[in-house]
């Protein structure tokens, strides 16, 4: 008996190692099929521009200086088998400054005596699907911008920078559209600025919403920091959050998602509470000022003062938050810095004993822009 239960268990070991054996084989013969276990690939094709004016400039040479493959403009996160996360590689057919220069070729052209060099250092596609009232694709794009002269020497004159955004379609292959929309919409973005460009004859006249004249940075990013501090007779509450956001690229842009807790604390409760959807629209009307409105819908935990006299039931250990507010902020263009501000916001909160509630208050902003 012993024997039997030996051997079975040395065959068990052998067929094993077998195993392993056979399958690490496939995957160094066809490593492709590794790859498929954890990420998938969308084929994005640039569509060709239509209706375009003559332009009285051309395009000599793209760079892609990026830190990506030349082909992947982005990475979107979908699940498969109800629960396993996927990285889907957004690409091009081509190398993406194939792409673009062969859109540009195709366009009609007058006489020009403006030749540029585009330098490519950010191309990012995302969809936002996390924002309740603002779900769109969106595209970020930084292109460094140089003139060249008669002798083929190039002066970099300055920065473009884009966030082209997208509202989602309604029917067909919704993803696929949607990335190869909001990439024919900043195509058009690109064409108008050169062609405005092409016809200023200094480059110092001319105000383009997202043109950042001689002035560069590497940063892609910014990390916002902060907290509002709402006052009102019915109790206090700060608002913390924290997220990365793209550099400002026009007057109205909107944000949303990030980290964001909130701290209540009334009469005879207090509570913790936690972003189920943040989102943001910001108008910047002065170098140094934007409006800011925020809306928030929140999800939390209570916790009560008057826990021995008053017999509260189950149901009032939750809350459910959703605010508004509209505040004046100070935050410098392109600069990092301290963040102040000063507002209003509009609170309905929902608790089973308390029922609907109002809560206006004074919104106080402190932040830091890094």
């Amino acid at each position: 008996m012993y024997k039997n239960s030996q051997l079975n268990k040395n065959i068990s070991i052998k067929l094993l190692f077998t195993l392993i054996a056979v399958l690490l084989q496939v995957l160094y013969q066809n490593p492709l099929f590794a790859q498929k276990l954890v990420q998938d690939s969308l084929i994005i094709s640039f569509k060709p521009l239509e209706n375009i004016m003559p332009l009285q400039c051309s395009i000599d040479t793209i760079i892609d200086q990026r830190d990506e493959s030349a082909y992947v403009i982005g990475i979107y996160e979908k699940t498969q088998y109800l629960f396993v996360p996927v990285d889907l590689l957004i690409c091009t057919k081509q190398p993406l400054s194939t792409e673009i220069s062969e859109a540009f070729q195709q366009l009609p052209k007058e006489n020009s005596w403006l030749r540029f060099k585009l330098v490519i250092d950010e191309f990012k596609l995302a969809k936002k699907s996390n924002s309740m009232f603002f779900p769109r694709y969106q595209l970020n794009v930084s292109v460094q911008l140089y003139k060249k002269n008669d002798k083929n020497n190039s002066e970099r004159i300055g920065q473009l920078l884009y966030e082209s955004v997208y509202r989602k379609p309604f029917f067909g292959d919704k993803l696929k559209k949607g990335f190869e929309a909001v990439i024919q919409k900043w195509q058009y973005e690109l064409v108008d600025d050169l062609s405005r460009l092409g016809k200023d004859t200094s480059l110092q006249l001319l105000k383009l919403e997202n043109f950042r004249i001689k002035s560069y940075s590497g940063r892609q990013t910014n990390l916002l920091t902060g907290f509002d501090v709402i006052l009102s007779p019915q109790g206090q509450c700060v608002d913390g959050a924290l997220c990365f956001s793209h550099r400002e690229a026009k007057k109205r842009f909107f944000r949303s998602g990030g980290y964001n807790l909130r701290y209540r604390t009334g009469e005879d409760f207090e509570s913790i509470e936690f972003g189920l959807s943040t989102d943001y629209l910001f108008y910047r009307f002065h170098q140094n000022f934007v409006f800011r409105g925020k809306s928030q819908l929140m999800f939390g935990l209570n916790r009560w003062k008057d826990i021995e006299t008053v017999d509260h039931k189950i149901y009032d250990a939750f809350i459910v938050d959703y605010s508004l507010s509209q505040s004046l902020i100070y935050n410098p263009l392109d600069k990092r810095s301290l963040i102040l501000g000063i507002g209003v916001q509009e609170n309905l909160y929902y608790i089973y004993s308390k029922d609907f509630k109002f809560q206006p208050g004074l919104l106080i902003h402190f932040g830091v822009k890094l």
